[in-house]
């Protein structure tokens, strides 16, 4: 769907139409935590501390109830995919044919250099969002998050209303969930509003912003406490929200006959949110949450410079096009 949204209009505005397309993505990581809060998590939240203190019988007996609870919203999650490939099937889109894809098209499009540094950025940037997005539930059960907005915090006093009731007698499951799926509302406000200021500001250079942005979130994390640190881990996700349609766009710019192998490239880049999740929760197994954000921090600078390059780059082919000779020929 990337490259055929890409060619569905002007390419120096293809980041911006994909920023606006992924926004419908994040509206759906922003309803799916509230539906696993109400249907999956289970009522109540333990602790490693809590859970190593269980029996053998009783860690089993708590993973096999865990494991019952996906079965109906995979079954519905099923059905409803089916639903959609029928309506998608049966409607009219714009044909936009893509260049045949062959092995020379593949060897020519991995010459590109901007492409290869592009299938990184894809594949640190999905492997960061999915790390952060995977742990968050173990990082504010481990932190007593819930705890802290119990006894002090406006939004604590928020989701009470939100429940219509206290605090104290909503459940910690609901909270988390909220938790959670305010740091995919940032990604699905960030796509919208990023969408309005690329189609007048440069996408690299917003690229390389939120990279920034991201990494001060993260040492924000790192280094605080409580709900500096939740508001902190949370913020991640606005800045998240134009890294991968943006990556993506500017990865595939002057790629033309061979835009369907670059995109093959950058699609399978995306096994980075299969890897790095398992590196992440290693080390936090290992040392804790604030050793392990550093290897998202590591990921987005990666990101914070292709921005950066890219930008250098298209002011480097825009001054040689201007100065060329075939160009001044043509002028005169």
């Amino acid at each position: 769907a990337n490259p055929y949204i890409c060619r569905l209009g002007d390419e120096k505005s293809s980041s911006s139409r994909l920023n606006f397309t992924q926004g419908f993505n994040s509206l759906g990581a922003t309803l799916a935590p509230l539906f696993g809060a109400a249907f999956i998590i289970g009522d109540t939240q333990i602790n490693p501390e809590r859970m190593s203190q269980l029996s053998e019988i009783q860690r089993i007996y708590l993973r096999e109830e865990e494991s019952q609870a996906l079965l109906l919203p995979f079954l519905c999650l099923g059905i409803g995919l089916l639903v959609l490939s029928l309506i998608l099937r049966h409607t009219n889109l714009p044909n936009t044919k893509l260049p045949k894809t062959d092995s020379n098209n593949v060897l020519e499009a991995l010459r590109s250099k901007r492409l290869l540094l592009g299938a990184v950025g894809i594949f640190v940037y999905v492997g960061s969002e999915v790390a952060i997005g995977s742990y968050l539930h173990n990082y504010f059960v481990d932190n007593e998050i819930v705890g802290l907005l119990q006894t002090d915090s406006i939004l604590g006093v928020w989701i009470a209303r939100f429940y219509g009731g206290d605090i104290f007698q909503v459940n910690p499951k609901k909270v988390i969930g909220i938790l959670v799926a305010i740091y995919w509302v940032g990604a699905l406000i960030g796509r919208f509003i990023g969408s309005g200021i690329q189609a007048k500001v440069s996408p690299s250079r917003t690229l390389t912003v939120v990279g920034l942005g991201a990494i001060t979130m993260l040492i924000s994390a790192i280094y605080s406490h409580g709900l500096v640190a939740m508001w902190s881990i949370l913020a991640v996700g606005l800045f998240n929200s134009i890294m991968f349609p943006t990556i993506f766009a500017l990865s595939i710019e002057g790629t033309k006959e061979n835009l369907g192998s670059a995109s093959g490239i950058l699609c399978t880049a995306i096994v980075g949110g299969a890897i790095i999740p398992l590196l992440f929760g290693s080390v936090i197994d290992s040392w804790g949450f604030q050793v392990a954000f550093m290897i998202p921090g590591i990921c987005y600078l990666f990101i914070a410079y292709f921005g950066a390059w890219t930008y250098a780059d298209s002011k480097k082919s825009s001054t040689e096009i201007t100065e060329s000779p075939q160009l001044e020929a043509i002028v005169q």
